[in-house]
């Protein structure tokens, strides 16, 4: 006689006992052996995590709805998505990010989405002008900004790269602009259609109100007017101090740890493309050193390899590419270095040095 089988609160029918055991039952299994608590959770089914602030696959998109500026595209729901210029590599860019944004535009935070910004568009277009200029005296001015990272980024999402968890660090400013510049066109927007000043109205949470009349509108309602309507002077916006923060240095959940949960996070190394080459690099021996020469002829006859290119910019250590398909032969790659500043550097003496820098800075 066939059992029927159990269904989840999702209604999706259970998976049948499997001799195999992955990750995840292996781990409350061993806690629950071991005498630990262990505690049952549900997770919601995919077409819900898709619903959530950010996709697995949080791609940009060419925007559906009013875009206030490069950063900002608001829904007729005040659904606002804030576009992300770096990469997700543990510095919660997803969350910190928005976070900047959502501070000066004033919106709805339990509505805001996250996506990437687009690399091509940041090629193609160039930032506003007015934005360019660095305020203030660098990190330490917390009117200010740190400059070490923005020479020469000077498209419309500025600083697309992501190390030294520097995403809050060197984009804050840019980004409060882009939140501040959204609201006072959304602002300026509402005060033209009821014919009142920018300065009796207030924005808090996507509602725009204004007192003396007593009328209010939504982002959504007015975001499509503000898209065209762009501000007579936006240099004159001022951002935010941290004094004045709401939203800055409050604690929130991160937007895309459940997707991080559940396996659903689409990361660079799952990405797969017709014809798609990898690429290694393979650093110079030296230290703080140059590349003299690297044999190509020793592996080009290898199954699956492609080219090697010696790197065309400096690095922490220079050293070459090289594009193979599927083919492990990093460490056949003879590189010869020639010497630099630091040639005589060793194990034994960068440890003594660094454990100098650190009893200098503690």
């Amino acid at each position: 006689m066939n059992e029927k089988k159990p269904e989840q609160q999702d209604g999706r029918t259970a998976p049948e006992n499997k001799p195999m055991i992955d990750r995840r039952e292996f781990l409350v299994t061993t806690a629950a052996a071991g005498g630990a608590m262990v505690l049952g959770f549900w997770l919601p089914p995919s077409a819900q995590a898709a619903s959530g602030p950010v996709a697995a696959q949080p791609w940009y998109r060419e925007s559906t709805v009013p875009e206030i500026n490069a950063w900002i595209t608001i829904a007729p729901d005040d659904t606002v998505t804030i576009r992300v210029g770096q990469t997700e590599l543990g510095t919660g860019v997803f969350t910190a990010n928005p976070m900047m944004v959502a501070e000066e535009l004033q919106c709805d935070w339990k509505k805001v989405r996250a996506e990437y910004a687009s690399a091509n568009r940041d090629f193609k277009e160039k930032a506003p002008e007015w934005t360019l200029k660095v305020p203030g005296n660098g990190e330490t001015d917390p009117a200010g900004a740190a400059p070490v990272e923005l020479e020469g980024a000077n498209g419309v999402y500025r600083r697309m790269i992501i190390h030294s968890s520097g995403n809050v660090r060197e984009s804050r400013y840019y980004l409060q602009q882009a939140g501040a510049e959204a609201r006072e066109r959304l602002l300026l927007a509402a005060a033209n259609e009821w014919g009142v000043p920018v300065s009796e109205l207030v924005a808090k949470d996507s509602v725009i109100t204004h007192a003396k009349s007593k009328r209010r509108t939504t982002y959504g309602a007015i975001a499509s007017k503000a898209a065209r309507t762009p501000l007579p002077d936006p240099s004159k916006i001022k951002i935010k101090t941290p004094d004045k923060y709401t939203l800055l240095g409050t604690e929130q959940k991160s937007l895309d740890t459940p997707l991080k949960v559940t396996g659903e996070a689409t990361y660079g190394i799952d990405i797969r493309l017709p014809g798609m080459l990898y690429a290694a690099a393979k650093a110079c021996p030296v230290w703080g050193g140059d590349v003299k020469s690297y044999d190509f002829e020793r592996i080009k006859n290898m199954p699956g390899v492609y080219s090697a290119v010696r790197l065309p910019f400096d690095a922490v250590t220079k050293g070459c590419w090289f594009f193979v398909r599927r083919c492990r032969c990093c460490g056949r790659l003879m590189v010869e270095g020639k010497d630099g500043s630091r040639c005589d550097a060793c194990r034994v003496g960068l440890r003594r040095c660094s454990q100098g820098e650190l009893r200098r800075t503690l």
